[in-house]
């Protein structure tokens, strides 16, 4: 009888701890379970990963635009430098400086007046290659250059308020001849080095420009 008792107690007990480990599972079995990823987050993570780049990408392209900016502005520099800076319509170029021989006439004043509104004035010639340029362009016989004699001191001046240094006169010439005779003329038809006349200003003659390269 006791035997038959114990035997039940026994499976009591035995099936008693198969039903606690399932009540009562060990929490060393889903310590070892690891949560479940995202996968639209991992996508996310990735696109942001390879829109972001690295710092030193973002120094490397902008040294690289700065340095493409630098060369445009060299060579922009260097074809306005270096391309030569023409004449105004109408002028021809000697040297730096810019010519214009009129096909009009008019006094010596009203001539003078004409090239300063062209931004010029009446020639002045510092140079014997200088004169030689302007009475080789010339194609009328008579033209004002920018030579004036002064009324106090009887002293030939330059419109740029320079002194005559070196003459290119006619011979005989100047002579005031017809009494005030203040301005001063070139010959076309006269040797290039000798080729001065002074005379009255209210003759009109053809004239000559001079304006400095642009």
């Amino acid at each position: 009888m006791d035997m038959s008792v114990r035997s039940k107690d026994d499976e009591y007990e035995n099936t008693g701890g198969i039903y606690t480990g399932l009540i009562l599972p060990d929490n060393n079995e889903y310590s070892t379970l690891k949560p479940t990823s995202n996968p639209i987050q991992e996508a996310q993570k990735t696109a942001k990963s390879r829109l972001c780049c690295p710092p030193y990408k973002v120094a490397t392209v902008c040294l690289g635009l700065l340095c493409a900016f630098s060369v445009i502005v060299i060579i922009i520099l260097f074809v306005y430098l270096e391309v030569p800076k023409q004449c105004p319509v109408g002028y021809v170029q000697f040297t730096s400086r810019c010519y214009h021989f009129s096909s009009e006439k008019d006094d010596w004043f009203n001539s003078r007046k004409l090239c300063k509104r062209q931004g010029a004035d009446l020639v002045v010639i510092d140079t014997m290659e200088e004169q030689v340029f302007v009475h080789s362009h010339y194609t009328h016989s008579k033209y004002w250059i920018g030579l004036r004699n002064s009324s106090e001191e009887r002293t030939w001046l330059w419109v740029d308020g320079s002194q005559l240094d070196v003459g290119y006169w006619d011979d005989g010439e100047p002579n005031n001849l017809g009494l005030n005779e203040d301005c001063v003329h070139g010959y076309k038809d006269l040797n290039a080095l000798k080729n001065w006349n002074d005379i009255k200003c209210d003759n009109h003659f053809n004239w000559v420009c001079e304006t400095s390269r642009p």
